[in-house]
């Protein structure tokens, strides 16, 4: 999810008096880790160290470089493992011939992101079958995976009315935030 304007600020500022003190990784012209370096760069007008992913399981990389210092809830973290077992990235890592690669299974993507394997296997439906702003509403932590993969059972064409309707009755679900109690209060 992009971070907050305060820690994109943050961040810009840092750049500025240290410089960007780790490149770039990218793979076949994409970043694979360092997004927000990247457009904190763009912003200076600098251009950042860059290097080329050396290996053979880029979603395994993706998946270790971000596991711990991304700031997500579950659903987040699971929706995005989820687009990642059904890239082709995911299927490039994984041998087909003698299995030595551990599929992407509910189990695996629930353990991961310490969710159910039901909310696991609910991302997934949501990326195969929701629409791009539904799955960019799951990212950007304005809907659950799990209203959003009711959505994703919706036309294509009226998922976009269901995720604001949604978004102004999401209950907050990840620890740091306000519980729902104070939050509806609030209204």
């Amino acid at each position: 999810p992009p971070l907050p304007p305060a820690a994109m600020r943050e961040l810009v500022s840092d750049i500025k008096r240290h410089g960007v003190r780790f490149p770039i990784t990218t793979f076949e012209g994409k970043i694979l880790d360092g997004q927000h370096r990247y457009l904190a760069c763009q912003e200076l007008g600098i251009d950042p160290p860059i290097k080329a992913f050396r290996g053979d399981d880029p979603a395994s990389f993706v998946l270790s470089a971000n596991k711990i210092r991304r700031h997500m809830t579950g659903s987040q973290f699971v929706h995005v493992l989820a687009a990642i077992s059904k890239s082709e990235w995911a299927k490039r890592g994984r041998s087909e011939s003698n299995g030595s690669k551990e599929p992407f299974t509910n189990e695996r993507l629930a353990k991961e992101a310490g969710v159910s394997p039901a909310t696991a296997k609910r991302a997934k439906h949501t990326i195969v079958n929701g629409s791009p702003a539904l799955n960019q509403a799951v990212r950007d932590g304005e809907i659950s995976v799990t209203r959003a993969s009711e959505i994703a059972d919706l036309p294509k064409k009226d998922q976009a009315k269901a995720i604001k309707a949604a978004d102004s009755k999401e209950k907050p679900e990840h620890p740091a935030t306000v519980g729902w109690e104070k939050y509806h209060a609030l209204e």
